[in-house]
């Protein structure tokens, strides 16, 4: 009996040991990549980046901010940290991730909008950190928001169980083969054209949208002001178009978006907001009513590099 007893513990030690190298040998390969989105987490954790301009927020800046005009027209180094559904919470935690492994840049580009006050409390695309869990500044606001983080970082293989795509792209960063890179320093320019996506959502909320918000979250962006101003960063928040039958159809629009101003105005922080730019009144530069198309990202990007050469 105790022989079959020391057998089994042996066989189970092997088999965790063997799980931890598995689990260790594809977390390398996804820390491997180097393009898309695996591939800007690692020249973000690597500090390899060290860009003088740095974009942060969520869709409505990784799509909106094109950093090659934003260069050209500055002759400063840009890159774009965005990441699409990040919340508030995620985005403070990946900027103090950048921070702490990159130079820090000259100016901070901080993207708001009418979600930017939503406390969601989940984490869209969350196989995406995976293999930085290592990272406090991100580990500890991510399991915050989603216990399943705990399972990731200590049990082998969960992830990979739970998240079965990521070990073929782990094998294919071994192997190199990662195919079409769609990100150019950070930014995903969208070639795309108006959809039905509005009118669907209009027709699905005929009194008008609400939408939810939690003005606590001003915590967030005050510590972000708080980074900036400690570093002595030039901070900026940019409010980037939005359709203008959006606009209107918003019915808290108003308040939300007077709860930043006052906000910014209070920490003596420059707020750029679009919402009556001529560019919203245009719908061929959307795909949606939330988001620019590469066409309108260009013009955006073009304005936005010519505002940052102003100093306040």
């Amino acid at each position: 009996m105790k022989r079959l007893l020391v057998n089994i513990l042996l066989v189970a030690g092997l088999v965790l040991t063997a799980s931890y190298a598995v689990d260790g040998f594809l977390l390398e390969g996804l820390r491997r990549s180097s393009k898309n989105k695996f591939g800007k987490m690692n020249d973000i954790v690597a500090g390899r980046i060290n860009a003088e301009i740095l974009f942060s927020g969520s869709s409505r800046t990784i799509y909106h901010f094109d950093p090659k005009p934003i260069a050209e027209t500055t002759g400063a180094s840009v890159y774009n940290i965005g990441l699409s559904g990040a919340q508030a919470k995620v985005q403070l935690a990946l900027l103090k991730t950048y921070l702490e492994h990159n130079r820090q840049p000259g100016i901070i580009v901080q993207g708001l909008d009418l979600i930017s006050l939503f406390d969601k409390q989940d984490v869209f695309n969350p196989e995406l950190f995976v293999p930085y869990l290592r990272e406090e500044e991100l580990f500890r606001p991510l399991a915050a928001l989603d216990k399943a983080y705990y399972r990731y970082r200590y049990l082998p293989m969960y992830a990979f169980a739970v998240h079965q795509e990521l070990k073929s792209l782990a094998v294919n960063g071994w192997l190199g083969r990662e195919g079409r890179q769609t990100l150019d320093r950070g930014y995903q320019g969208q070639d795309k054209v108006w959809t039905d996506d509005f009118e669907t959502f209009r027709a699905q909320h005929p009194g008008g949208y609400v939408q939810p918000y939690d003005a606590a979250l001003l915590t967030v962006f005050q510590e972000i002001v708080d980074i900036c101003r400690t570093r002595g960063i030039r901070l900026v928040f940019v409010y980037t178009p939005e359709f203008v039958e959006m606009q209107s159809f918003t019915v808290n629009r108003r308040e939300i978006i007077t709860l930043l101003r006052d906000f910014a105005a209070r920490n003596r922080v420059e707020f750029i907001d679009y919402s009556d730019s001529e560019m919203c009144r245009n719908r061929s530069l959307f795909y949606n009513s939330q988001h620019l198309n590469r066409r309108g990202a260009d013009i955006l990007s073009r304005d936005i590099a010519a505002r940052l050469q102003l100093r306040p």
